[in-house]
C-alpha cells in the first residue's frame, strides 16, 4: 500500500488490504507519500483536496521531495493487514527479501525496522569466509586489509589509517549488501 495518500487511501485499508488477499497477495507494504510542489500541484489539477496531505508534510520546498508523515496510517494498515491473516512489511526491501527467500540487503532484522515476518533473515546469512572479504575489499577499494573481523551481524575491517580514505560509503554498501552484515572500518 504505497504510497499511502491521505485522505484517500487511508479510507480505504480495509477493501484495499481484502481486495489484495482475494487476488492472492500474501503481505503488504505500507509507504509513506513524498510530495514535491509539483506533486502536489498535479494532485490539485486531478481534483484531489490536498488540505490534509499539506496539514502532515510540512513547508513544501520546491522540487525536494518531503515526506509526508505517517507513521499512524501506517499503524492502521498493519492492523487491517495481520487481522486478515497477512504478513506485514515495514519495507519494500524485507518484502523482496521475503519473496526470495533471502536475509534483507537493507538488514531490517538489527533494527527496529523488523516486523518478525517468518523469512527468519538472520539462519540464512551467508558464511562469510575472512580472505574473501579481503580480496572483495582490495577488488573494490584497491586497499589491503590489515585485519578482518567477522561476528553475527558485524564485519570489522582494519585498514592503514591512508588507505581508510580510499574507501568509500558506496565499497562499504556493497560489502554489506553481499555479506548481509554491518560493515564497519577502522584505521589504524
Amino acid at each position: 500500500l504505497r504510497p499511502i495518500i491521505p485522505g484517500i487511501t487511508d479510507r480505504e485499508i480495509d477493501y484495499i488490504v481484502g481486495e489484495a488477499k482475494k487476488a492472492g497477495a500474501y503481505g503488504v507494504v505500507a509507504g509513506s507519500l513524498r510530495i514535491t510542489e509539483g506533486i502536489v500541484a498535479r494532485l490539485r489539477k486531478a481534483g484531489v483536496n490536498v488540505d490534509v496531505i499539506l496539514k502532515r508534510a510540512g513547508k513544501l520546498q520546491g522540487s525536494k521531495q518531503i515526506t509526508v508523515k505517517s507513521s499512524d496510517l501506517k499503524q492502521l494498515v498493519e492492523e487491517a493487514v495481520k487481522e486478515k491473516g497477512l504478513t506485514y512489511f515495514n519495507s519494500a526491501c524485507c518484502a523482496c527479501a521475503f519473496s526470495c527467500e533471502v536475509p534483507c540487503f537493507s538488514l531490517c532484522w538489527t533494527t527496529n525496522m523488523c516486523t518478525n515476518c517468518s523469512n527468519r533473515c538472520e539462519e540464512k546469512l551467508p558464511h562469510v569466509d575472512v580472505d574473501d572479504v579481503a580480496q572483495t575489499l582490495y577488488s573494490l577499494a584497491g586497499v589491503k586489509a590489515i585485519d578482518v573481523k567477522v561476528s553475527e551481524h558485524k564485519v570489522l575491517l582494519k585498514v592503514d589509517k591512508e588507505d581508510a580514505k580510499k574507501v568509500a560509503d558506496a565499497h562499504l554498501f556493497t560489502l554489506q549488501t553481499l555479506l548481509r552484515r554491518r560493515i564497519m572500518l577502522a584505521s589504524s
